[in-house]
């Protein structure tokens, strides 16, 4: 996703709401969004989102309050395997089909987050 955020926390920020947005149409009842930025985390369980100055932070807020349930979960950088190969494009990338490569990673991605869980 090509931005003019430079604020790491903005990006992320803004990396949720885009994520919100393309499943949004899909009909699910219930999201899981695994973000590795622990304060935006805190920012959105804490319901300090809807009062933030920072516009994309205020927009997760009304996409969370839609009529569905939607779980922010913290992971270690570590655990984001698929971002660190897939994301160093500067575009969105959708894979409805993913490779067996990706699908491994995928696969360890939710192993570590699951070890790292049992740690917390």
């Amino acid at each position: 996703m090509v931005t003019e955020v430079s604020d790491v926390f903005q990006v992320k920020a803004q990396i949720v709401v885009e994520g919100l947005k393309l499943v949004w149409p899909k009909d699910f009842t219930q999201v899981e969004i695994d973000c590795d930025n622990a304060m935006l985390n805190d920012t959105i369980r804490n319901g300090f989102a809807s009062i933030s100055y920072i516009t994309e932070v205020r927009l997760i807020h009304e996409w969370y309050t839609k009529d569905w349930k939607v779980k922010f979960r913290h992971v270690l950088r570590e655990s984001n395997k698929v971002v660190d190969v897939v994301g160093k494009l500067n575009q969105l990338i959708i894979l409805t089909n993913p490779s067996r490569y990706v699908r491994r990673l995928l696969e360890e991605d939710v192993h570590s987050s699951l070890h790292e869980e049992a740690f917390i």
